[in-house]
């Protein structure tokens, strides 16, 4: 696994001319299964609505910077302090982008292998949480500044 970025930006405009910014977590990149990895942050409990970020980020990853010739689709990981699991499988249930909650659930076997172990993905939590906690409150929020 290979650290692409953190806090990765990108312009999305639309054939109007307005331009948003998406700014996402953590971009990380599998070698062995030539694919990206966007893993997002949450010092909360899970929200349906983050699922719908994640998917927002995995697809611009697949747009603007995977090379479709050689690379296997991106897939998201969504890391949240806390989850009802009820909740989560209902929000997974009719996705077909490959995304997971904290446990990877929902993802296929050769995905979930090619993501950074639960440990390792909890010490980025960790890590994330403190480097957010010192900003202005932003870890009240449950994003970080600059995110949507």
């Amino acid at each position: 696994m290979a650290f692409v970025g953190r806090q990765v930006r990108f312009e999305v405009t639309d054939e109007k001319g307005r331009c948003d910014e998406l700014v996402l977590d953590l971009l990380l990149f599998h070698i062995p299964q030539a694919r990206y990895v966007v893993v997002e942050l949450k010092t909360r409990d899970f929200e349906p609505g983050f699922l719908g970020q994640l998917s927002a980020y995995v697809s611009v990853v697949d747009d603007q910077v995977r090379d479709h010739a050689k690379q296997a689709s991106t897939i998201g990981v969504l890391l949240c302090t806390g989850r009802n699991e009820a909740v989560v499988r209902y929000t997974l249930a009719n996705m077909t982008t490959a995304l997971g909650v904290a446990d990877y659930n929902g993802l296929p076997a050769d995905v979930r292998a090619a993501l950074p172990s639960a440990e390792e993905l909890r010490e980025m939590v960790v890590e994330e949480t403190r480097r957010v906690a010192g900003r202005d409150g932003a870890a009240d929020k449950g994003t970080h500044p600059g995110m949507p």
